[in-house]
């Protein structure tokens, strides 16, 4: 069940990255997707310098990052092939005793052996404070870290597994490229050649500054050479666009492992604008 709903949200995505590289100059606030009925000419020839987008399908893929999962999907394009494929992996990072990072099935089986030193969840930390009321929620719901501060934003530190007294700190953006990396790695194994591009699915409350730190993950950390942002719950709605009249409105309700959110979007000519949303960090299953 979990990999269906899995499956369902990220096809969206992948629909987002064929156009991600449509970029328009609009002069009135722009609209989450969709073409104004009726734009005039010089709308549809705006143009990107040489070399900058598209992505080349085949080489890119989208990428999602949950608190309780995280995946990788695209359609492959290679010689003899246009198979969709889709890999995903539990949402941990774990440390051993060696100092060997460990993601996934690996640093969950090992937080059986080391609790203190295997975590998950952590998207929802992404550019957050110490003071906020997540990471205050998250003290009270994992007593076997401690929580600090690093540049402004919250950092989670771990108990050395085999050095008394060490502290080990991690920030939730240094978690993340540890999940996109092997998200990659994941991948290219199965395909047998390199990703170079790919659009990830940033959650909502970060801000621009946050969002474009989740980007920079993947062009310069996890080793893509152009990386791209998509909004989870836009992504979501994307599909829905063409059976839509003006003046509707439509609900997006997310279920996610251990995080939900639902969001009404209304398509005014022919473009989906943002109404409200209301989320629960918290709510969850599977």
């Amino acid at each position: 069940m979990m990999g269906r709903r899995l499956l369902v949200s990220l096809l969206p995505l992948l629909m987002v990255v064929m156009v991600t590289a449509a970029a328009f100059d609009i002069s009135r606030a722009p609209p989450a997707f969709g073409v104004r009925r009726g734009a005039p000419k010089e709308y549809f020839e705006w143009r990107r310098p040489w070399g900058t987008a598209p992505f080349l399908l085949g080489s890119a893929a989208a990428i999602h990052l949950g608190n309780t999962s995280s995946c990788i999907a695209a359609y492959d394009f290679g010689p003899g092939s246009h198979e969709y494929y889709q890999l995903c992996m539990p949402s941990w990072v774990a440390v051993t005793d060696n100092d060997m990072v460990l993601s996934g099935e690996a640093a969950m089986n090992h937080a059986t052996v080391s609790p203190g030193t295997a975590i998950s969840g952590f998207t929802r930390l992404l550019d957050q404070r110490l003071k906020d009321d997540v990471v205050k929620s998250e003290m009270k719901l994992s007593p076997l870290y401690k929580f600090s501060e690093r540049e402004g934003r919250v950092a989670i530190q771990f108990n050395h597994p085999s050095r008394r007294g060490q502290v080990i700190e991690f920030s939730p953006l240094d978690l993340t490229v540890v999940l996109v990396s092997e998200l990659k790695h994941m991948a290219e194994a199965h395909l047998g050649r390199e990703l170079s591009a790919a659009v990830i699915a940033v959650p909502r409350h970060l801000n621009y500054n946050g969002r474009q730190d989740v980007v920079n993950v993947g062009r310069y950390d996890a080793g893509f050479r152009r990386a791209a942002k998509a909004i989870d719950r836009q992504i979501t709605l994307y599909h829905h666009h063409t059976e839509q009249g003006d003046g509707k409105a439509i609900l997006v309700l997310r279920v996610g492992g251990r995080t939900s959110d639902a969001t009404i979007f209304k398509f005014i000519d022919g473009e989906a604008r943002y109404v409200t949303a209301q989320d629960d960090i918290y709510l969850g299953g599977k």
